[in-house]
């Protein structure tokens, strides 16, 4: 199998890296001074795991060199820019590390649906200003386990030493980890503070039950069954009473303030770097679900508007 990488912050450089490390054939695609640390300094990861790989890295795709397998590291909001520069490969297999669902809609407009997989990446890293990527967490890397080539890139990534799942309900799945994510990068932004901070507060617990309840309600809508194995455990929350779900979520909270005290979504990161926010195509795309599916959302519109407006007040300070 030979992979490319497109886009090579903090996600693609684990991924890159692990591959790397392992023997497979990797070329990374970046630009600028990501693209120039890395031919430099090589694939440098610490954390978890301290990985130091040379790696292969060039500023366009090539269809001869990069029809395998296409992995796209890149936020939802970069997409289509990243699409035009690869609207020349017909990939074996091609899937996307981004959050949330427009993703894979994204990739519908220009990849064979049979070609696509659905993934859903449960690990983190940040991407230092010294180039260094910290690998902070290494839960589980789902993959559409539903065809042989899921099946055998989940094995292959499980090898490297990312916990990787061939999963048979990889829509679910991924449904899921929006579900709770929503909350997390809208209370992440609100509050800028650590996922433990905010989550072991009452109050923002509260927020975070509502904002689970509102997207539960379109995934039910949409015909697909949560179910609790992703970030948050958004089935038994979304289908208990407010005070029973705020307990569970204080609890959670309370876990990643003592293990994981400085955990940050990648939102946060973006946002204390300036850098736009996976808003449209995230809590926008749920406004836009809701409107579709003829559903009344009463937080989510209100987090989506005050959470835009940061957006723009930030990156113009």
């Amino acid at each position: 199998m030979r992979f490319t990488i497109f886009g090579a912050g903090s996600l693609g450089t684990i991924v890159a890296a692990l591959l790397v490390r392992g023997g497979h054939q990797v070329r990374v695609i970046a630009r600028g001074k990501r693209a120039d640390y890395i031919r430099k300094n090589g694939l440098r990861v610490n954390g978890l795991i301290k990985l130091i790989e040379p790696c292969e890295v060039f500023e366009k795709v090539e269809p001869d060199l990069d029809s395998d397998v296409l992995i796209f590291c890149v936020k939802t909001y970069q997409m289509q820019q990243a699409m035009e520069a690869t609207n020349r490969l017909a990939p074996n297999v091609v899937f996307s590390l981004a959050n949330g669902l427009k993703k894979n809609e994204q990739l519908k407009s220009q990849f064979p649906e049979s070609k696509i997989l659905g993934c859903m990446a449960n690990f983190s890293g940040e991407l230092l200003e010294c180039g260094l990527v910290n690998f902070t967490r290494n839960v589980s890397f789902n993959l559409d386990g539903n065809c042989d080539e899921g099946n055998t890139i989940a094995k292959t990534l499980s090898l490297t030493g990312l916990k990787s799942i061939a999963d048979e309900r990889i829509d679910a799945t991924e449904w899921s980890k929006f579900t709770g994510w929503i909350s997390l990068f809208a209370l992440s932004i609100l509050t800028r503070s650590p996922i433990g901070q905010f989550l072991s507060t009452d109050e923002f617990a509260r927020q975070a039950y509502f904002l689970i309840r509102e997207v539960a309600f379109l995934a039910e809508k949409s015909g697909v069954t949560l179910h609790d194995d992703t970030v948050l455990p958004v089935h038994t929350i979304s289908r208990s009473k407010q005070d029973g779900a705020v307990s569970k979520l204080l609890a959670i909270g309370e876990e990643f303030r003592v293990h994981f005290p400085n955990h940050k979504i990648s939102a946060l990161q973006d946002l204390e770097n300036k850098k736009p926010l996976e808003l449209h195509e995230t809590l926008g795309h749920v406004v836009e679900m809701a409107a579709k599916l003829a559903v009344n959302l009463t937080v989510s519109p209100i987090y989506y508007q005050l959470i835009a407006g940061l957006d723009v007040m930030n990156r113009r300070c």
